[in-house]
């Protein structure tokens, strides 16, 4: 799955510079040397190209539909204890320096991913002078639904099915995704894949998306639950289709209201803010279009009282 991400779904430069057939899982269980314990989602090094080092790949999954306003903060401190773990292995010397690592944040939910990009957009501007000493810390976002909604990712890429099933279409396109992976999962080496995806399949995407009136048969693999779905899906993609529509109107309502009243609330406060204090900085336009409406309101009521941009924004 980490190679058809890769192949499929990376920067084709990115691509050119590595040796997937070199493609190795590591521990992700990291202990720093003041004992903090992390657990990352998943630590991969593949070799370089253009010299004879490796580059770590650190894959962190967000199936939340929630933004993460400090993933890039979590990206660096994740960074910092793998480093420390190389140190303390005594692999760092003068002829072999730190690796590089690639940051990914593969999202899947509903909305679109907004978060800062990186930690310096969550800094106040430092003094002159002090820009060279703050920290960066970029990551690479995958944004599943925007790119199963841009229509460019390849028809016959595991990772890019797996997207597409996340945010499928209906009960036929899902059949029809399914029917791809076990083409493409054949064989014994894909047997741990093909078991993952009807692990997957069975017991998440199922029950979240059928209606709440189908009772599932029992199915063992992918195989029966391609067959099940092929010879079930006119009666249930009626009965989806019949359900659906009365919910969808209701909760499309309520969601438009909710996201049109908080985009509101954010635009006030932002005008409110520039009105009293001048020019915003980055990083407090970021936060303030982030927040929910709970926390733009308090910030509303700081604002009334508040000589400081930073008495805003006190808890």
């Amino acid at each position: 799955m980490v190679r058809a991400l890769f192949e499929g779904i990376l920067p084709a430069r990115l691509l050119m510079q590595v040796d997937l057939d070199t493609l190795q899982a590591l521990p992700t269980h990291f202990v720093s040397s003041r004992n903090r314990d992390r657990e990352a989602d998943g630590v991969w090094c593949v070799r370089r190209r253009d010299r004879d080092e490796m580059l770590y790949l650190l894959i962190l999954l967000e199936h939340q539909s929630s933004q993460d306003y400090i993933m890039s903060v979590r990206c660096m401190g994740y960074i910092a204890l793998l480093y420390e773990d190389w140190v303390m292995r005594q692999k760092l010397t003068p002829s072999h320096p730190l690796p590089a690592v690639l940051p990914i944040v593969i999202y899947s939910g509903a909305s679109r991913w907004r978060s800062p990009m990186a930690v310096s957009e969550l800094l106040d501007p430092p003094p002159v002078g002090l820009e060279p000493y703050q920290p960066q810390m970029r990551y690479l976002v995958l944004d599943t639904g925007d790119l199963v909604g841009k229509g460019n990712l390849p028809s016959e890429n595991l990772a890019a099915l797996m997207f597409s099933l996340e945010h499928n279409q209906g009960l036929e396109h899902t059949q029809e995704i399914l029917q791809t992976i076990l083409r493409l999962s054949q064989g014994p080496k894909l047997r741990e894949l093909r078991r993952a995806f009807f692990l997957w399949v069975r017991h998440v995407l199922l029950p979240r998306s059928l209606p709440s009136t189908v009772t599932l048969p029992a199915v063992h693999d992918l195989k029966e639950i391609t067959t099940m779905l092929t010879t079930q899906s006119h009666d249930w993609s009626l009965r989806w289709r019949q359900e659906g529509r009365q919910e969808g109107r209701q909760e499309g309502r309520q969601e438009g209201w909710q996201e049109g009243r908080q985009e509101g609330a954010s635009s006030l406060l932002e005008d409110l803010l520039s009105r009293k204090f001048g020019p915003l900085p980055p990083n407090i336009i970021a936060r303030v279009r982030q927040a929910d409406t709970p926390q733009l309101r308090a910030w509303s009521l700081n604002l009334l009282d508040a000589t400081t941009l930073a008495e805003v924004f006190v808890e």
